[in-house]
């Protein structure tokens, strides 16, 4: 028999773990576990994925959480100064356990957070664990506190009792203590504690289990996990291994917690009998995997939202609106198309979210604000009927789009206060908690990993010109799949269906554990979510806003442009001598009705560039001005038609223009040339006044006029 893993962090332990849990199940099963834990620092975010690795490798997971907690026993208000603050670890006994670790989570994220950290009372705790086993952690935990500080006895039992399991580490786990805090601890009193929870553990009945606080796969890993720990120094938020006190320390290595074999971990605690050792390194971890069930953390059939006779309302709005577009007597066509997709979404349960987009569009027509709407990988007939989508899959023009059954995602994109609008009428109509973003998790971008590598190399004294480019970008690559932040995605949003609970599909936070933010986001990644929910996607598009800011200064009405004339799409194509600079271009991975919408966009942009020129460019440039605060004012407006082309020749020879600022003015200088070489140019600046970032049209003298003040 082999041991188990108890207390394990993957990568998603924010700026902690840099392991995936992928890598630790294969090798679990090479080393012959059955079982493994996840108890990443108040994070369930690799469940999804562990359920995944779970089933590839034939192991069994264990899905726990590690918790910040403060004792509230004696006073009911938290105060950082005075409290300490401990790590507690709970694993969910069955699937009514997942949701109290939801639950659990979603106090902490939401009503429990101080300065940005996330920290239980430990009545609440205790309020949920019906369904969980609550173990006592490691050296940042309750019990290895009071065991090595606390000596009477009662009072450290009494700690004991709360926990229905207790934890120890191998000793050298605990090395740092002894390099920071000589005076206090040392190899021996080290030993002398573990001993103590053992014996204490034994008295009150309750199991001691050998965990590795496992943080990476092996010990190699090990230096990845120090460029995450050294890079938290300069912040208040500080990592448990590098307290202030460090700083004035000499460098020390940080404890071995990589993932070790039963062999290891038995000689870890060769200082204890063999019999106890077996029995807390063994015996007891395959106990407490006992006491719990093989959960399915997750959802495996998607729940919408419900709106009351969806199905009847559906079928009425799409059959009269096509008896509007088409007669009474509907084409076969028409009819077979309708039946296909109506039966499809019915039986699928999502005529609601039809619904839903078909209100938002309702809405941005009544407030007259742009949008497109369609479907990610095929057209939806129904959609065009209800006025979501622009494109008609049985328009010839359109190539007959099939319907594409097996997608249910719809994209409605809309201009920025459309999105506002569209957003306050979902909270509005179905509850404030019970809309929310979905949450994007966001690792570190791999230049940044260098960097970091880097510094670190430098603080243990290592000269970095000795370390090959390959080497370092092979330890930055582990640090760069580690969890950075959780963020809202930009478009995402999650409806609660009426009658269910959000802990039934996934923890609720903040971002920035900021509670001053308006909206909540779901924990999960909104990739991994949507498996278990429906994920709208509504997102506020800059080119329709662009779209506005045309239509206001020209007149004109973009619903009463032909955009079939051929040197609009000439334009697009770049096959015509008006360039397709500052027009969006379409992407390669559109598809069917995407490339539809998009194209129609474009084509509007090619429509007011070659016929209103200067109002394409005074909105290029005022936005370009406005929003990109790093650009030199008035400089790049003196330059002659010469220096703009040395200077886009100059940017492109650079060997890395991938830099915000180089791309920035690359752009400014080619659109400033392309506009001069149409025969436009700026007005020259008037002395004594102030750019003010933005333009007018002067339209008898062909040029932009900057808007000046004293």
């Amino acid at each position: 028999m082999e041991r188990i893993e108890l207390h394990l962090h993957t990568n998603m332990s924010e700026q902690d773990g840099v392991t995936t849990i992928d890598e630790y199940c294969k090798r679990a099963k090479e080393m012959e576990h059955i079982a493994i834990a996840i108890t990443d620092h108040n994070c369930v975010q690799s469940f999804y994925s562990a359920h995944e690795a779970g089933q590839k490798y034939d192991i069994k997971i264990i899905y726990g959480v590690e918790l910040l907690m403060w004792d509230d026993t004696f006073s009911a208000k938290f105060n950082k100064k005075f409290e300490p603050i401990y790590h507690t670890i709970a694993l969910a006994k069955n699937k009514q356990g997942i949701n109290e670790l939801y639950e659990l989570l979603t106090l902490a994220n939401t009503k429990h957070l101080h300065d940005g950290e996330a920290i239980l009372p430990k009545s609440v705790i205790n309020k949920y664990r019906t369904n969980l086993l609550i173990g006592s952690a490691c050296f940042n935990g309750e019990v290895f506190d009071y065991a090595s500080q606390i000596k009477d006895e009662e009072v450290f039992e009494k700690i004991c009792s709360f926990y229905d399991y207790l934890e120890i580490q191998p000793p050298s786990n605990y090395s740092h203590l002894i390099n920071m805090y000589i005076e206090k601890y040392n190899e021996k009193s080290i030993k002398d504690t573990i001993v103590r929870i053992i014996n204490s553990a034994k008295r009150l009945g309750k199991l001691v289990v050998a965990t590795g606080d496992v943080h990476y796969l092996d010990k190699v890993h090990k230096i990845s996990r120090d460029v995450l720990i050294d890079s938290q120094i300069p912040y208040t938020r500080r990592h448990p291994l590098t307290p202030k006190e460090r700083n004035e320390l000499e460098y020390f290595e940080n404890p071995d917690q990589h993932f070790r074999s039963t062999k290891e971990m038995l000689a870890s605690f060769s200082f204890l009998e063999e019999e106890l050792a077996n029995e807390i390194v063994i015996k007891n971890t395959n106990l407490i995997n006992d006491m719990i069930s093989q959960i399915m953390p997750y959802a495996l059939l998607t729940s919408y939202p419900i709106i009351k006779n969806a199905n009847k309302t559906l079928s009425e709005i799409c059959f009269n609106k096509a008896r509007e577009k088409y007669g009474d007597l509907l084409p076969r066509e028409v009819k077979k198309r309708m039946k296909e997709e109506l039966d499809d979404v019915i039986n699928k349960g999502y005529s609601s979210v039809l619904l839903i987009y078909y209100q938002i569009a309702k809405l941005m027509k009544k407030y007259g604000y742009l949008f497109i709407g369609y479907k990610k990988n095929g057209s939806s007939f129904l959609a065009y009927l209800l006025g979501i989508s622009n494109v008609n899959p049985l328009c010839p023009v359109n190539g007959f789009i099939p319907y594409n059954a097996d997608d249910s995602a719809f994209y409605l994109k809309v201009e920025e206060e459309g999105h506002l609008k569209a957003l306050q009428y979902l909270r509005e109509n179905f509850g404030e908690d019970n809309v929310v973003k979905g949450g994007k998790i966001t690792p570190f971008p791999i230049s940044t990993a260098i960097n970091m590598t880097k510094k670190t190399l430098g603080w243990k004294e290592i000269d970095v010109k000795t370390v090959s480019d390959e080497e370092v970008r092979k330890i930055a690559l582990y640090t760069a799949q580690t969890k950075r932040i959780t963020m809202p995605h930009i478009s995402s949003i999650f409806i609660l269906p009426e009658g269910r609970k959000w802990h039934e599909f996934t923890p609720l936070q903040y971002y920035l554990n900021n509670d001053k933010y308006v909206w909540k986001m779901t924990h999960f990644d909104h990739n991994d979510l949507r498996k278990s929910l429906y994920e709208f996607n509504i997102i506020a598009d800059i080119y329709l806003y662009k779209l506005r800011n045309l239509m206001q200064i020209t007149g004109v009405n973009i619903n009463n442009i032909d955009i079939n004339e051929q040197r609009l799409m000439d334009i697009v194509s770049g096959a015509d001598e008006v360039t397709n600079l500052g027009i969006p271009h379409l992407k390669e991975s559109y598809k069917d009705a995407e490339r539809s919408e998009h194209q129609r966009i474009s084509l509007l942009f090619a429509f007011f560039k070659l016929y209103h020129p200067l109002a394409f460019y005074v909105d290029y440039f005022n936005m370009i001005f406005y929003t990109s605060l790093g650009l030199a004012k008035e400089e790049p407006l003196l330059l002659s038609k010469e220096q703009l082309k040395k200077r886009i020749d100059d940017l492109k020879l650079k060997p890395s223009i991938k830099y915000t600022a180089d791309m920035l003015y690359l752009k400014l200088y080619e659109m400033m040339l392309d506009m001069n070489n149409r025969g436009f140019t700026f007005e020259k600046m008037k002395i004594g006044k102030n750019f003010t970032r933005e333009f007018e049209i002067d339209e008898p003298n062909k040029r932009l006029r900057p808007i000046m003040k004293y």
